[in-house]
């Protein structure tokens, strides 16, 4: 499960643009020093109806109040790599080479431009079940909580939604690992059914 908070990713980004903004007066940049999440009162999140979000934001332990409302727009959960942590390193090369993977998880890969980030849920995943198995890795694989994780049955994405980050991601079930037998020297056949084995 996500180790932070989903309004983690605003605070943060809050915190950093302030400590910025007031670097050269001591006052206010006394702050932002190491101010958390849990020192702020944040108020109900409002869609303005411009794909951005804004909200009052208060801190009595701090004295300070923003005025009127701070805004911000959501990152791109499908193009944001660092709200996962991903099996892999180096992106796949296309989603093909996601769905040929045989490892459950949160996978980056590349789409004509952009790097985008994939799910892959187990091969043995009944048909059904994929919405509860995709919630499972998405969540395991997340460093900020989501409010919803959508999947509707048919499609072939799931749906983040929320108010730091939303957007869509692709899922494949992955795919049945090859067992390899090793270059083997049968030795000499014959009809006897009884010969041993050498």
């Amino acid at each position: 499960m996500a180790a932070k908070t989903h309004m983690a990713l605003f605070v943060e980004r809050f915190v950093k643009f302030n400590k910025t903004r007031y670097a050269g007066d001591a006052d206010y940049l006394a702050l932002f020093e190491g101010l958390l999440e849990t020192d702020l009162q944040l108020g109900v999140p409002v869609d303005a109806g411009d794909g951005t979000w804004n909200m009052t934001i208060a801190s009595a332990g701090r004295n300070f109040r923003c005025d009127p409302l701070q805004s911000w727009s959501p990152a791109d959960a499908s193009k944001t790599l660092g709200l996962y942590t991903l099996k892999n390193v180096t992106p796949l090369t296309d989603i093909n080479e996601l769905e040929a993977q045989t490892e459950a998880g949160l996978y980056s890969y590349v789409d004509g431009a952009n790097t985008l980030v994939g799910v892959v849920i187990a091969s043995d995943i009944a048909d059904g079940a994929e919405a509860v198995a995709i919630a499972a890795i998405v969540n395991a694989g997340l460093k900020y909580a989501v409010p919803t994780i959508t999947t509707v049955d048919g499609d072939t994405f799931t749906q983040l939604i929320g108010f730091t980050f939303k957007g869509i991601l692709e899922w494949v079930k992955g795919a049945v690992a090859v067992k390899v037998i090793p270059p083997t020297d049968y030795g000499l056949l014959t009809v006897d059914e009884d010969a041993p084995i050498v």
